[in-house]
């Protein structure tokens, strides 16, 4: 299962004869126990709602956009998120392909939801800005993990610095080297997230972005 969407730095220490570092996984057990690794998905993704409740107050209703083929627990962490915030989850719409992008935000607007949530996925990594289009396009203010999607006109995106995360799995590396045992070693979770919004794309919303989220920012597309 994923959490972050393979983006956890990972030494398993359950390998006796070969040592395996990580900076992208999906497959965090049996190092750890599925309590904490429901509760690190729960305390990401409902980082998501959380930041579009703050961006956009009037938040009642959101639609869930996911790729069936990329099983994950992102959903319980933003079922229980919703919970908290008093969102309604309005459905999930399925995408299987490229081609098949465009009718599925075309039905999540059919549901006129608040905003939408893309939970990670590679056909949603590899395409970013298709996937940018067609928020705009169906007026969807929808938030995912990609940066590039709200560099490519979404409205944010949040989630781990992946370069960051490469750079802490060289140093794990340095560690083994060095004669650190893997198994000896803990797991190590991102230190970096990174929070893209487009401002553009929030004006042609009729959202006025808070100077909180717009400070937090690490970047704000003009």
């Amino acid at each position: 299962e994923k959490c972050y969407d393979d983006s956890i730095l990972v030494v398993p220490n359950t390998l006796r004869s070969l040592s395996v570092i990580s900076a992208v996984t999906s497959n965090l057990f049996p190092v750890i126990t599925q309590t904490e690794h429901d509760d690190m998905c729960t305390a990401h993704w409902g980082e998501w709602m959380e930041l579009l409740k703050e961006a956009v107050p009037r938040l009642a209703k959101v639609v869930v956009v996911r790729d069936p083929s990329s099983p994950s627990p992102q959903l319980k962490g933003i079922e229980t998120a919703a919970k908290w915030l008093n969102v309604k989850l309005d459905g999930i719409v399925d995408v299987t392909s490229l081609d098949g992008m465009d009718a599925a935000f075309r039905s999540a607007g059919e549901r006129h939801p608040d905003a939408v949530l893309i939970l990670s996925s590679p056909l949603f990594g590899t395409n970013p800005a298709r996937v940018a289009e067609l928020t705009t396009k169906y007026r969807l203010p929808a938030i995912t993990l990609f940066p590039e999607f709200a560099r490519n006109g979404g409205l944010m995106a949040y989630g781990v610095d992946l370069p960051g995360a490469f750079h802490q799995a060289g140093g794990m590396v340095g560690k083994v080297l060095s004669g650190a045992k893997p198994a000896e070693l803990p797991i190590e979770r991102p230190t970096k997230f990174e929070l893209v919004v487009n401002a553009k794309t929030a004006k042609s919303f009729g959202i006025d972005l808070p100077t909180a989220v717009l400070l937090r920012a690490d970047e704000v597309m003009e």
